[in-house]
């Protein structure tokens, strides 16, 4: 996947989650889909967060395009901190 695929993807998956979000309640609670990439922890900016009414972050996505030639365990472990 390209990186403009790739935004795209996250634009689209998004656009998902706050149309759904929008319109129900999970358990009780009203969540929101922040826009992608509005959000920063410790200086990392992740693709798409989802918080609740107290703004704590509930969902975080990071969407990624296909990594050729790397173990998939490496590639997708997101405890890793690089």
């Amino acid at each position: 996947m390209s990186r403009r695929r790739e935004a795209e993807f996250t634009a689209e998956l998004w656009r998902k989650f706050h149309e759904y979000l929008k319109n129900y309640d999970i358990a009780g609670c009203r969540l929101e889909a922040k826009p992608p990439d509005s959000v920063s922890f410790c200086g990392k900016i992740p693709d798409i967060v989802v918080v609740d009414s107290k703004n704590v972050p509930q969902l975080i996505t990071e969407t990624k395009r296909k990594a050729e030639g790397l173990p998939k365990e490496k590639f997708l472990n997101p405890l890793n901190p690089r």
